[in-house]
């Protein structure tokens, strides 16, 4: 496993299945989201409701990673993958703050 360290913002969200993270890697700290599919579909329903984007129309996340299920140990494994087959392309999932 790459050493980097996933710092969530805030305690992961069953309910919408979605993380908001930092990500630190080598000196460098990037912004994220990590969604499963289940958790978009929840959202998008809930807009439905509310009228938010367009009443569910769409959903749009920057800087987004869609993983099977929500936990940090399967963010983690995402982001080590993503390390090991082009460490340059964490600049292109998220962005640098």
């Amino acid at each position: 496993m790459h050493k980097f360290k996933v710092e969530l913002i805030h305690p992961i969200d069953a309910d919408c299945q979605n993380a908001e993270f930092y990500l630190h890697y080598e000196g460098k700290k990037y912004y994220g989201w990590a969604f499963a599919i289940e958790g978009i579909l929840s959202c998008m329903q809930k807009d439905r409701l509310t009228g938010e984007s367009a009443n569910g129309l769409y959903f749009y996340v920057t800087d987004l990673i869609i993983i099977e299920k929500i936990s940090l140990d399967n963010i983690n494994k995402t982001i080590d993958n993503i390390i090991k087959e082009s460490p340059l392309s964490l600049d292109v999932v998220f962005s640098r703050v």
